[in-house]
């Protein structure tokens, strides 16, 4: 019943490509500790990695359970960009990954993942 323990353990899968299992310890993680928005995005990211980087239904529950408990949460917005540009609206999606561009606490790999992401956008005739 350890929160941290539990996130800790996905964040290991996850480290080690295996996001199924990633999935399972990620699960428990929010089951103890529901509406913790980065437990949320951690498992939103899993589920998707899971799923060969498809949004699914549960993902973007997850999505949505992440921004519910912080609206700017990082991992939370940049899943709904890409939710948003896998539904077929490039341009919800650039202005959402704009909007995260500002935010200061994004990661290394977050920041450079979204800026090749908007790269391509504007690469595209995807978002006019």
């Amino acid at each position: 019943d350890n929160v941290e323990g539990w996130r800790m353990l996905g964040w290991s899968e996850m480290a080690m490509n295996r996001p199924e299992a990633a999935v399972s310890a990620y699960r428990r993680a929010v089951r103890l500790s529901p509406g913790t928005a980065d437990l949320h995005g951690a498992l939103a990211e899993a589920l998707i990695s899971a799923a060969g980087e498809t949004v699914t239904v549960e993902a973007a529950r997850e999505i949505e359970s992440a921004l519910g408990a912080d609206a700017d949460n990082p991992r939370g917005l940049y899943y709904m960009g890409l939710a948003r540009l896998q539904a077929g609206d490039p341009n919800a999606a650039e202005e959402i990954w704009r909007r995260l561009k500002t935010n200061t606490a994004l990661d290394n790999r977050l920041r450079e993942t979204l800026a090749l992401r908007l790269e391509s956008l504007r690469g595209s005739d995807m978002a006019r």
